[in-house]
């Protein structure tokens, strides 16, 4: 920490070259600086504090950023940079710090909190961001719980930074009293994953570090999935099974399309639908997403804008199906854009397409059932316990989670439960109803 005599305009521009365009003798200075220089302010034990929060970024032909601080002359125990630009792309490192930044502006009010849920395998952490009111509380609230994800496909780049921007605006509309957004937050727990594949982002290609597809990298209902599962495959297979996720949705680019499962069919053939017992659902779903999205939902390619997997074309090894066949969550892929990577000016455009579908699909999770699973002696929740519904979904199931909380999306109609685990007799049959309200 600085002497409190010295003199922090000579400190800075004299000696160590920084530009100061703004100084208040004894109190702050506004400053240009590049990264190495904010690092040494930083080690030096300065607070540096975003200027008006905004972060203004000039790029020169060696690639140092100038960034607009504000710098206190005091030290501090963390930085709280937050970026408000959304018209470029995020490095991985940037990425980082926005996401740490946003943490610490929203934590406090329990509106976000930041988690890895693994590496990639250059060793770079898969960053996780859990938005909703008592995000930080302890224990977590029992609420229904939703993940978006993009990024898998590395050069697949605009739905990685919508979920950047798409925390940011969720936050900021809860602390400024938008009905809509803080029912939503109220009750629902929102896990967005902004880049499953950091690796391929930074090396601008589809591929992990190991040269792997990730989206043919889960284990397949057919067996026709490449490879063993990578770390980023793995990382989010335990985080599904984790959380026990309602809904998801998958963002990717190259076409604009809501896509639902399944994606393959038994006899590798593209151009026929390859249903799940969940069609009409996932329909539904699909078209909630498109219908909200101006270019999407006037396809000339897709009617809709929605299509099934298989449908479109057969893939193997694929995300979505093998979170509904594994953990009863409901997951579409959602491509953004034909262009995978486009000009990083175009991206609020993009982010004005689908803003509205982004919040519209999330306010899906609320139809269908939701339980209790608990110990008929003792009366304490039970987690992992098996519930299925009705005879004609089999294969589907979902699980109580740690609270013993479970929770089925479903169309209106009258269902069936039956609740299983190792060591329990089964409990009696258990009549639904589902309100189309």
């Amino acid at each position: 920490m600085p002497p409190p005599n010295f003199h922090l305009y000579d400190h800075l521009e004299h000696e160590n070259g920084i530009k100061v365009e703004h100084y208040v003798q004894g109190s702050h200075a506004d400053i240009v600086a590049t990264k190495e220089q904010l690092d040494y302010l930083r080690d030096k034990g300065y607070k540096l504090l975003p200027l008006d929060k905004t972060v203004m970024h000039r790029e020169s032909n060696i690639g140092s950023r100038l960034l607009k601080r504000e710098l206190t002359a005091s030290n501090a125990d963390n930085d709280t940079f937050i970026a408000r630009t959304w018209d470029q792309y995020h490095s991985y490192d940037e990425l980082t710090a926005l996401m740490y930044a946003m943490e610490s502006q929203y934590g406090p009010y329990g509106l976000a909190r930041l988690y890895s849920i693994g590496e990639s395998v250059q060793g770079r952490k898969l960053w996780a961001m859990e938005v909703g009111a008592g995000a930080t509380s302890v224990p977590r609230p029992q609420k229904v719980k939703v993940r978006y994800s993009a990024n898998m496909h590395g050069d697949e780049t605009v739905g990685r930074e919508l979920v950047l921007r798409f925390i940011d605006y969720l936050c900021s509309e809860y602390l400024a009293n938008n009905n809509n957004i803080k029912q939503l937050l109220d009750t629902t727990s929102i896990h967005l994953l902004p880049s499953m594949n950091p690796d391929g982002f930074e090396a601008i290609t589809r591929y992990n570090a190991r040269g792997m597809d990730l989206n043919r990298n889960f284990p397949d209902q057919f067996g026709y999935q490449v490879g063993l599962p990578e770390p980023e495959t793995v990382a989010v297979m335990q985080w599904a099974q984790r959380e026990h996720f309602a809904l998801c949705a998958n963002f990717h680019g190259g076409a604009v399309v809501a896509n639902y499962p399944f994606d393959g069919n038994r006899d590798i053939r593209s151009g026929v639908r390859a249903p799940t017992p969940d069609d009409k659902l996932f329909q539904s779903l699909a078209l909630a997403y498109s219908l909200n999205n101006p270019v999407m939902r006037q396809s000339r390619e897709f009617p809709n804008g929605i299509v099934n997997g298989a449908e479109w074309y057969v893939l193997y090894g694929g995300m979505q199906d093998w979170h509904y066949l594994n953990t009863g969550c409901f997951e579409i892929t959602i491509e953004l854009s034909d262009i995978k990577r486009p000009r990083p000016d175009l991206l609020p455009s993009f982010w004005l397409q689908n803003k509205d579908s982004m919040i519209n699909y999330i306010q899906q999770v609320h139809q269908g059932i939701k339980g209790h699973v608990y110990d008929g002696e003792t009366g304490e929740p039970i987690s992992n316990a098996t519930i299925w519904i009705d005879e004609h979904l089999p294969q589907i199931q979902v699980h109580s989670d740690e609270f013993g909380d479970f929770y089925r999306m479903l169309l209106p109609g009258t269902y069936t439960l039956q609740c299983t685990l190792q060591d329990y007799a089964p409990a009696a049959p258990v009549s639904v109803t589902v309100d189309p309200n």
